[in-house]
């Protein structure tokens, strides 16, 4: 195609070759017309044009190629502009708060050269990063309340934060370290326990003594137990439990967890083994139980439990349903 030949091709003509690829293409096809094109308009970096062409779906495969056009001063301002900005649908501050991650953690370096094999950075780190660590925190902190939005912010603060995490470059620990300190006044504002477990997730990354200050209940294993939505998996019994579950164990190995299930109406508690596939350092998935004979119905809080050498070290995030 003659316009990807060019060596500036014109960005008007970039955005509609785009624009034309994806109305006619699925998600998870690949497209490599529309993969050249994301290329040479992230190698433009100019925010105004990478934002037109990220909007221009809400979900398809350049967008992380065009998020690397981001990765300038410039573009991470403009990025953490519109994360801020109210007036734009949540919706699409969900999409670019996806982004983040694709932004890089270094404030004053710039990405260059971007193509198929790779980029190249260019600049250092320097004063105190301008806070870009810190400011995506107090955005997280600030929005607290609409909880898709704070979690997709934790888990892109938390995969920077494992960028970072055996950096000395001074820049990046002093904004790391202030970001921490806001997340932790996130978790002291006593969030949901899924944004709990998130903010402990970040802060294991980026400093133990900052996620051990947390004194979470978790102790040695960040782990979350959540109940899917109705219909998600099969049911094979009319008195099976289905469950998702998460679990990182930050030290020594563990045992394979127990489920805990409370019942809050009348305080009596039931054990038992989880089933969950375990190596004794961590799993993630989804699981389906079969429910004691004896545990009656009424209101339950469930959640994971770990032992060590027949001792309980750990209690995990929990879930509330009926059973």
């Amino acid at each position: 195609m003659p316009l990807l030949k060019e060596p500036a091709a014109d960005a008007s003509k970039l955005l509609q070759l785009l624009h034309e690829r994806l109305l006619n293409s699925e998600n998870w096809l690949r497209d490599t017309i529309a993969e050249i094109a994301c290329m040479r308009l992230a190698n433009l970096r100019d925010p105004d044009i990478l934002f037109q062409a990220i909007d221009l779906k809400s979900s398809f495969w350049g967008q992380s190629t065009l998020a690397s056009g981001l990765c300038t001063p410039r573009g991470r301002e403009a990025l953490l502009q519109r994360l801020g900005d109210a007036r734009i649908p949540l919706d699409w501050r969900l999409v670019y708060a996806r982004l983040l991650q694709n932004a890089g953690v270094a404030y004053h370096q710039a990405v260059t050269g971007i193509t198929e094999n790779g980029t190249t950075n260019t600049g250092q780190p320097q004063g105190n990063n301008a806070e870009y660590l810190t400011r995506i925190a107090r955005l997280i902190l600030d929005n607290r309340q609409q909880e898709d939005f704070c979690l997709i912010l934790l888990d892109s603060l938390d995969s920077l934060f494992s960028f970072i995490m055996n950096t000395t470059e001074e820049p990046l620990i002093a904004d790391r370290n202030t970001a921490l300190q806001v997340l932790q006044a996130l978790y002291e504002a006593k969030p949901s326990e899924r944004i709990k477990f998130q903010v402990e997730m970040a802060l294991s990354h980026g400093g133990r003594e900052a996620y051990d200050r947390l004194n979470s209940p978790c102790g040695p294993v960040i782990a979350i137990l959540t109940v899917p939505e109705a219909g998600k998996y099969h049911r094979p019994t009319e008195r099976s439990f289905a469950f998702e579950y998460e679990c990182h164990v930050l030290d020594e190995p563990v045992d394979a967890p127990s489920i805990v299930f409370l019942n809050t109406e009348i305080g009596n508690s039931w054990v038992i083994p989880s089933q969950i596939p375990f190596d004794g350092r961590g799993a993630s998935g989804g699981r389906s139980i079969e429910l004691p004979k004896d545990l009656p119905h009424g209101h339950y809080r469930i959640y994971l439990q770990f032992t060590r050498e027949g001792k309980v070290i750990s209690t995990g995030h929990y879930d509330e349903t009926e059973l």
